[in-house]
């Protein structure tokens, strides 16, 4: 074995056991906590610092510098071992690994303890509603939702955004102000920057993407205009220091929904209006999906008619993507979704047939956020 490669393996050994103490230690919330508060947050101002100097994404610069790197380090390998130099190969192989696991290490020691923060702290209703207290709620949300639609501009494509990609961001970016006086986030306001690499995100089915070490949200600048601003607002969640995906959603929800821009509200209005459905199912009530106005119907319809025809590789990027939320004691792509828990019991009706009656233990957080706003 060559000097390099024991070099080399023991630089595995020690990442692989500081990458290890750190997930160890990121296991314990009030660690996890110290990381967002101190931490997390000296490495964001010093990267955002240095990313003023920069109009691309370094991450994505940096991602394909380290393919780059990897692919020539295989290739060098490849050629020494058909040389006859083994000694060489080793060297080089155990080289790429040890620069991959820095990578990772680089990685988990910013990210990996803000998966098991504190419960995310944003205001929402602490008892349990009645049914009549939710519905009354449910009928408001809608009567807001169908007033904002009507006072915007439409067409035959849907609600019209009148702003470009940079006025969108500035607008988002100002509206998470509501939250500087919120502890629980970090001050940060990185720069959301559309990502080279869209057309590979859209066969995908990848609206946006953060990487922390650089404090860089990224978006897929070929997404539907509607499910962009969300994919951006969600992203500088992640950013404020919230890494757990229903957190950022809830958190880019409560933005979007607290905003004074009314295309900004919209969004919020049509991200979330499926959980104040839920409500009416969960009460026993009918579900009545016209209370979704036209406009917001004919928004979503191409957005789910854009994913199904450009996103030839959903189901991959949903399995990687799953994987990763695995790895990071999170429940896959499942964990995007804040859920509410309830019982059901199975009755016959006057006409004998089977129903299902719901009693509620708890509705879900942005459920609860979102009556927090109404009952303010």
């Amino acid at each position: 074995m060559s000097k390099a490669t024991r070099n080399n393996l023991i630089a595995v050994g020690v990442l692989i056991a500081l990458t290890t103490a750190i997930f160890i230690l990121s296991r314990f919330e009030n660690i996890a906590e110290w990381w967002a508060s101190q931490y997390y947050k000296e490495i964001a101002y010093i990267m955002l610092d240095f990313e003023d100097f920069f109009k691309f994404s370094v991450f994505e610069a940096f991602m394909f510098s380290l393919a780059a790197a990897t692919l020539a380090f295989i290739i060098v390998a490849i050629n020494r071992f058909i040389h006859k130099k083994k000694e060489d190969g080793w060297s080089y192989i155990t080289g790429m690994i040890v620069m991959l696991l820095a990578v990772l290490f680089m990685y988990a020691s910013i990210a990996l303890p803000m998966y098991k923060r504190a419960p995310l702290n944003i205001k929402e209703e602490q008892t349990l509603l009645s049914d009549d207290e939710a519905v009354e709620i449910v009928n408001k949300y809608f009567d807001d939702f169908n007033n904002l639609v009507d006072s915007m501009q439409k067409n035959d494509e849907g609600v019209v955004c009148e702003y470009s990609d940079q006025e969108l961001i500035q607008k988002i970016k100002d509206s998470y102000k509501i939250l500087d006086d919120n502890e629980y986030f970090a001050r940060v306001y990185a720069r959301p920057k559309a990502m080279v690499f869209s057309p590979i995100m859209t066969w995908f089915g990848i609206e946006g993407i953060t990487f922390l070490p650089t404090v860089e949200p990224g978006y897929n600048k070929q997404a539907p205009i509607t499910d962009k601003v969300m994919a951006i607002a969600h992203e500088l969640a992640h950013t404020r220091g919230i890494m757990r995906e229903a957190d950022a959603n809830e958190t880019a929800y409560y933005v979007l929904l607290n905003s004074d821009d009314a295309y900004l509200k919209y969004i919020g209005y049509l991200h979330t209006y499926s959980y104040m459905l839920k409500v009416l199912k969960l009460t026993n009530n009918e579900v009545d999906y016209s209370l979704i106005p036209v406009a917001a119907k004919i928004d979503i319809k191409q957005s789910n008619d854009f994913w199904k025809q450009k996103a030839v590789l959903r189901n991959a990027g949903e399995a990687i993507n799953s994987l990763y939320l695995k790895l990071n004691s999170q429940d896959g792509t499942n964990s995007y979704q804040s859920y509410d828990e309830h019982t059901e019991e199975e009755y016959i009706d006057e006409q004998g047939d089977v129903k299902i009656k719901y009693s509620v233990t708890s509705y879900s957080h942005v459920q609860n956020m979102i009556f927090a706003l109404y009952n303010n």
